[in-house]
């Protein structure tokens, strides 16, 4: 047998190498699975002149989100959103549109915090006069069809306008609008 096998330091030496090289082979699969899983701060994909589309049961349109730039990070960390443009169709209305400077998606996709300056514009039809509401950094609760912001207030609608400060909208077939403090409004009245 070889005289090397035979000295007692020889299996301290193996056992040594053999850690050295468990413990190298450990950091180096570590390294390679925070590799994979990428870093936090970073967008697993981005898009340009991106379009997403939600459709109802019954595959009608229901809502379109347009933007210049899309960056999605994983797990569930949501979506930035740069220069987004949000249409919310309604059955026999003209849809909802609204526009910002940047925005952002929930992970689960059911709250967009739009950010910057926001407009929200509704053309007229048949049972409603035109609306444009002006304000800055809104949070719209997809699933209620609810928005909300702190920030001042502009709304015209036909001849009338108010000013705000801060606000609660509701839209679909319960529309309606609760302007929090500071509201100013001139209201049109109609001569029969």
């Amino acid at each position: 047998m070889n005289r090397i096998a035979e000295h007692p330091l020889f299996y301290l030496l193996v056992l040594g190498l053999f850690a050295a090289a468990s413990y190298w082979l450990s950091i180096n699969s570590q390294k390679s699975n925070n590799h994979a899983d990428g870093d936090a701060r970073l967008p697993d994909y981005e898009a340009d002149d991106f379009s997403l589309v939600t459709l109802n049961r019954d595959g009608s349109l229901q809502r379109r989100l347009k933007g210049e730039r899309l960056r999605h990070f994983g797990r569930d960390r949501g979506t930035e959103l740069i220069a987004p443009n949000f249409l919310l169709f309604e059955p026999q209305a003209s849809p909802w549109r609204a526009r910002a400077e940047q925005g952002w998606l929930s992970g689960d996709g059911q709250i967009l915090f739009l950010t910057g300056k926001v407009s929200l514009q509704r053309d007229a039809s048949a049972d409603h006069p035109d609306f444009l509401l002006e304000t800055r950094n809104v949070t719209l609760e997809l699933a209620g069809d609810h928005l909300t912001t702190d920030a001042p207030v502009l709304i015209r609608s036909g001849a009338n306008e108010a000013r705000a400060l801060g606000m609660d909208a509701w839209f679909g077939e319960q529309a309606r609008v609760n302007l929090r403090s500071r509201v100013k409004a001139r209201y049109t009245v109609e001569s029969p």
